[in-house]
């Protein structure tokens, strides 16, 4: 009873155990990505504070645009050498004015980017609002197929009113790929959604923008317990497979990684030790029923001499008894 309580318990910990190591992956994983965005707000905050960008928005805000297209001009070009220096890690770089109409910026093949209008946008009507740098949502661009997200810094006048805003539009593969390339044993690895339960990063690529998590029949706890913001560990099941993952929400940005795993694999460890010390307890069980049964023979098979023997000296003293009428000699 002693060994199964034993064992029972000693299961019960490594689960546990596992199930904290998965936390603290998806913890891992989440404080990576993180940093990562922070490093990318503080690029975009450093392009929106050049003295160029700030000059001409602020003039254009003040003048309109046909009125100050040789600033515009000079913009382009000072941007066109930045961006050129960034690698390939961005889409680009846009200047917007209060409205939200794309008056310049520098694409990666280092066209120039403008004509378009995001006021409609949420990144750009948050960072108006609140007046603080917003990460957007990601999305897939039609024309390269690349996912992106834009990181929108407010711009505001000496007087603190709102006049434009500057985009640095990051790729998104990289961030993703370092999330569910995240090897957790065999069939474990890592993923990412947004607040609307969208997966953002999967290692199969037909789920980013297209599965839906919230509407996944035996996942509805664990999506539940994400797009709240929790930190932790649930048991799920995806395509008929049961899991078990550990969650974190990201601070940066309103995205949240699971790193997950098959529950057979998860809790293979602990099985094995369960198994192994079963097989040492019956082991254990067996060779002391085999030692007290080797030691048991060996006072009993004696015993039919002491018998032989007490039956001996018992009719010796009746024969004395009988010869000489004296029962001082009897047993």
């Amino acid at each position: 009873m002693i060994g199964i309580l034993s064992i029972t318990k000693s299961t019960t910990a490594l689960s546990e155990l596992s199930k904290k190591q998965a936390e603290s992956v998806a913890s891992d994983l989440a404080g990576l990505a993180d940093q990562i965005l922070k490093e990318e707000v503080k690029l975009a905050e450093v392009f929106a504070a050049d003295d160029k960008v700030l000059n001409v928005v602020s003039l254009l805000h003040q003048q309109g645009a046909d009125a100050v297209t040789g600033e515009i001009s000079e913009l382009y070009k000072s941007l066109g050498k930045q961006v050129s220096r960034l690698g390939s890690s961005y889409e680009g770089v846009f200047v917007s004015d209060a409205k939200g109409n794309l008056f310049t910026g520098v694409l990666e093949d280092g066209k120039e980017y403008k004509g378009s209008n995001i006021n409609d946008r949420d990144y750009f009507q948050t960072a108006k609002s609140i007046g603080k740098t917003t990460i957007g949502e990601v999305i897939r661009l039609k024309v390269t197929g690349n996912l992106v997200t834009a990181i929108c810094v407010p711009i505001k006048s000496e007087t603190g009113e709102f006049v434009g805003a500057l985009g640095l539009v990051m790729k998104v593969e990289f961030l993703a790929e370092l999330i569910y390339g995240r090897k957790i044993g065999k069939t474990g690895y890592g993923f990412m959604t947004n607040n609307k339960g969208i997966v953002l990063a999967h290692p199969v690529t037909k789920h980013i923008l297209s599965t839906d998590m919230t509407s996944l029949v035996g996942m509805e706890e664990i999506v539940r317990r994400m797009l709240a913001g929790e930190q932790g560990v649930e048991e799920y099941n995806f395509n008929g497979v049961d899991k078990i993952a550990g969650f974190a929400p990201l601070s940066m940005a309103n995205w949240y990684i699971a790193a997950t795993q098959d529950e057979s694999e998860f809790l293979m460890a602990a099985h094995s030790i369960r198994n192994a010390s079963i097989i040492i307890t019956l082991l254990a069980i067996a060779l002391t029923g085999s030692s007290v049964a080797s030691k048991s023979d060996q006072y009993y098979y004696p015993l039919p001499g002491l018998a032989w023997k007490f039956r001996a000296i018992v009719h010796s003293g009746y024969r004395l008894r009988n010869t000489n009428g004296d029962t001082t000699t009897n047993f």
